[in-house]
């Protein structure tokens, strides 16, 4: 491999890890270049260290090659993580690499990610429900108008700052929770 090639899967390895750790970790560095991981060097491990489940192949490249980048994505995974290739060409960001994985992991993380999107709208029915019927109560209306504000919004803020300030967030989002 040219010097000039591994100079540039070596970094495409590190914006990787960084755009992982910005956009999952909130800046933290979690996701790592795996160490001798680039320039042909076969470790048996993936390119990316610090996620969890993951055998990243990177390639960054003009002529991808999707069954050997696969293979070696694969040999890396063992049995117990998916192997996943990310690439992309040059005048490409790297929030627009593409992401390649077997059709057999795909269908399970789908799966996944359309039960977590229903059980979160089904929450979001049920919030707006009790919000609903919290704020139609005559009690909490009496309630809310003890408060200072020149709209329901700023009264029911001044409400919450109020109980944060006498028991403490961590309280207060336990009895949010409850509910």
């Amino acid at each position: 491999m040219a010097r000039g090639a591994k100079q540039k899967g070596d970094g495409y390895e590190r914006e990787l890890a960084e755009y992982f750790n910005q956009m999952m970790h909130g800046g933290d560095k979690v996701v790592t270049r795996t160490p001798l991981s680039g320039g042909g060097i076969h470790t048996g491990k993936g390119d990316l260290e610090g996620l969890r489940y993951l055998s990243v192949e990177a390639k960054r490249t003009e002529r991808f090659k999707p069954g050997p980048a696969m293979e070696q994505a694969t040999a890396a995974a063992g049995d117990t993580k998916i192997p996943v290739v990310i690439t992309r060409r040059n005048r490409v960001a790297t929030g627009d690499s593409w992401v390649m994985l077997r059709l057999s992991d795909f269908i399970p993380m789908y799966e996944d990610y359309i039960a977590c999107r229903e059980t979160r709208d089904q929450d979001n029915l049920i919030a707006h429900e009790f919000y609903k019927q919290l704020i139609n109560s005559k009690t909490f209306k009496n309630k809310l108008n003890q408060f200072p504000g020149d709209t329901q919004a700023d009264k029911i803020k001044a409400m919450i700052q109020f109980a944060v300030n006498k028991f403490g967030k961590g309280y207060v989002a336990a009895r949010v929770e409850e509910r």
